[in-house]
């Protein structure tokens, strides 16, 4: 599948604003911080998938870099273990990063943080401070169907009604992404800013039966939800 042609469209993304006495420019490049995720046994592959990079924690001779994903992708079939790779647009994909631990959202939800020792300095998504508000505009990015980093346009739709354990409430966004999307990032468009993990997409019944993929109905967690574990994940022994 590398051999296709895809068009990655917002490869980097700039915001812009002038003032009467300097111009401020933000720089967000979805390679550094976006990786794919992939399961393998034998050499074969059970599973491709998306994560973010949305912590760093230094220590003394190295990096642990703190990955989400959604936990569904890194399900251990068989004994298999995730790598995660980031996008190189020289090269197609970079190096394959061992993950040396896994941590599970301890409520259950389907979110799961990955655990990368590199001696490379990295630096995590920046989230988004702002109100989830309809109609703002939002680009999906991840890994879908493993061709590649795609960047998807759309727009902040609404809450979805049902709950995830009767607390968390997903979003709907209409920016595309479709098998491998699954843990990839729903950003602001104008920032680059991370606000949410995209978990699923939608499904239509076909004539027979059968389930259709509905790519812009793309469900999404929101990071408001999940900082307060990130951060306690950070500050436990649950690292290695």
């Amino acid at each position: 599948m590398k051999f296709l042609t895809v068009v990655v469209s917002m490869v980097c993304l700039f915001s812009c604003s002038l003032s009467i006495n300097k111009v401020t420019v933000t720089h967000f490049d979805p390679s550094r911080v976006i990786a794919r995720v992939s399961l393998k046994k034998d050499r074969v592959t059970y599973s491709i998938g998306s994560a973010v990079l949305v912590d760093v924690v230094k220590k003394t001779d190295h990096h642990e870099l703190l990955f989400m994903t959604a936990k569904h992708v890194v399900k251990e079939p068989n004994g298999a273990y995730p790598t995660v790779q980031f996008f190189d647009y020289t090269s197609y994909y970079g190096k394959e990063l061992p993950v040396v631990k896994i941590i599970h959202h301890p409520d259950g939800l389907d979110l799961s943080i990955l655990v990368v020792h590199s001696t490379r300095e990295y630096y995590p998504i920046l989230f988004s401070k702002s109100p989830l508000i309809p109609l703002i505009e939002v680009m999906a990015i991840g890994y879908p169907a493993d061709v590649g980093l795609v960047t998807s346009l759309g727009l902040l739709s609404n809450p979805e009604s049902r709950h995830d354990n009767g607390v968390v409430r997903y979003w709907i966004c209409t920016a595309a992404t479709y098998f491998g999307g699954s843990g990839g990032a729903v950003v602001e468009r104008e920032s680059g800013n991370l606000i949410g993990i995209v978990l699923m997409i939608g499904y239509d019944e076909g004539p027979r039966g059968e389930a259709i993929p509905l790519p812009n109905l793309n469900y999404f967690l929101p990071i408001k939800f999940v900082v307060q574990w990130i951060k306690t994940v950070r500050k436990s022994r649950q690292l290695v």
